[in-house]
């Protein structure tokens, strides 16, 4: 192959990447969570507020110990908290697992939980999501909540 032909080729694969990327349903799916988590850091409540279906659920269940507890604070409640929030948050999520069939997708990721730069819990999101006319919107969000045996993502 000569220089020109690998030239042409390299092009042409990162002409076509993005492309693909876009196309992705894995990709796609992922693009409310983290322009939700970009919100929060922004403290942007009506940039939280568009990533959620209008029905949508917020759910968190704290981990006291020898207790169950369901805590629903809801969406309304959590777009709230963004737009009034003194302190920078930051939600650092990895190793997601996604899994899309046709317009629903379920979403399963660790995350460590900043307030001030400061580590303040961890645990699991997990995200239902649709998609809509608009685009993937969250249908629901249920995430525990614990600050022992935290795993924090490496930078």
């Amino acid at each position: 192959m000569t220089s020109r032909q690998l030239a042409l080729a390299l092009i042409t694969i990162l002409t076509l990447t993005p492309a693909l990327t876009a196309q992705n349903p894995d990709h796609q799916a992922m693009q409310p969570i983290h322009q939700l988590f970009e919100s929060m850091r922004n403290r942007d409540s009506a940039a939280a507020r568009a990533v959620f279906h209008p029905d949508a659920r917020v759910v968190s269940l704290p981990a006291e110990v020898g207790e169950f507890a369901v805590d629903e604070p809801g969406v309304d409640a959590l777009v709230e908290r963004i737009g009034a929030e003194r302190e920078d948050w930051d939600e650092r999520i990895w190793d997601w697992e996604v899994r899309v069939d046709g317009n629903l997708a379920t979403v399963w990721t660790p995350y460590a939980f900043y307030r001030g730069g400061v580590f303040s819990h961890c645990g699991v999101d997990s995200f239902q999501l649709a998609e809509t006319p608009e685009g993937w919107k969250i249908l629901s969000l249920v995430y525990s909540r614990r600050v022992e045996g935290c795993e924090e993502p490496q930078p």
